[in-house]
């Protein structure tokens, strides 16, 4: 739960921040559901925060394909 409060609040500085350089904001937070860092390893589609990394709390190779396949199919829209 606490992690769809933080993405929230993550999207709504971002939404806005992306209009003010005319960019379009793509919020691919659906497409994490049922893969994020609380799900056992295999499922997961976002690092889990500990132990500290570089990618911690950060999508592995297979989260950053999920999220160019959202955008891509945004901007085919």
């Amino acid at each position: 739960m606490r992690t769809k409060v933080i993405t929230h609040r993550l999207n709504s500085m971002l939404a806005p921040a992306a209009l003010t350089k005319q960019a379009e904001f793509v919020d691919t937070s659906s497409v994490f559901r049922g893969h994020d860092m609380c799900r056992p390893s295999s499922a997961q589609w976002i690092n889990p925060p500990l132990p500290q990394t570089s990618g911690s709390a950060h999508p592995p190779a297979v989260g950053h394909l999920i999220t160019a396949i959202e955008v891509y199919a945004r901007l085919e829209k």
